[in-house]
């Protein structure tokens, strides 16, 4: 997706769905859902829950547009 020059939040969807259907084991876990469970807990986690994997993904993303 990187490769692909997806943007950074299509790539998280996509990372957040899929972790959340793995860890639940519910493979018909819409997006809808997954992405409720996404808010919820960066509402509760002060500093964003999600913060490392965003500074991830905006480090990878940029190194591939130099490319």
């Amino acid at each position: 997706m990187i490769a692909e020059k997806e943007s950074l939040a299509k790539i998280r969807t996509y990372i957040v769905v899929s972790k959340f259907r793995s860890l639940t084991g519910n493979n018909a876990m819409t997006e809808k859902e997954a992405l409720k469970i996404a808010e919820l807990l960066d509402e509760v986690w002060p500093k964003g829950i999600f913060r490392m994997l965003n500074d991830e993904l905006k480090r990878k993303l940029s190194a591939a547009k130099k490319k």
